[in-house]
């Protein structure tokens, strides 16, 4: 999956179904520092659909690899830093399924 796939989707559902509602949200990460910085965007798509109310997350963001936890004599005051690729990124979907019984989103397994 890739920025491109997704634009073809989203343009797919907007064609075909009722969209109900489509923002955008970043996706944020604490520094060394405990800062939470901007290290990505995710695109939420909620339309309806054949099955009822249904929403695409597609998520656009740095790809983490490594991860250090620094740690202090206090307890639960330790920190953890993550560790950006500067070249490489993460792509993600899920896709979720309105239940009224409980009120909530149910993700979507896929098979394949």
């Amino acid at each position: 999956m890739d920025q491109e796939k997704w634009s073809e989707i989203k343009d797919m559902v907007k064609e075909k179904f009722e969209v109900l509602e489509e923002q955008k949200e970043e996706i944020t990460y604490p520094n060394a520092k405990g800062v939470e910085e901007k290290h990505g965007e995710r695109e939420i798509l909620i339309f309806e659909g054949p099955e009822g109310k249904m929403k695409l997350e597609f998520e656009d963001k740095e790809l983490i690899v490594d991860k250090k936890t620094h740690y202090t004599h206090q307890g639960g005051s330790g920190t953890t830093e993550f560790i950006f690729s500067p070249d490489e990124r993460s792509y993600i979907l899920n896709a979720y399924q309105w239940f009224e019984a409980t009120k909530d989103w149910e993700k979507i397994q896929w098979n394949y």
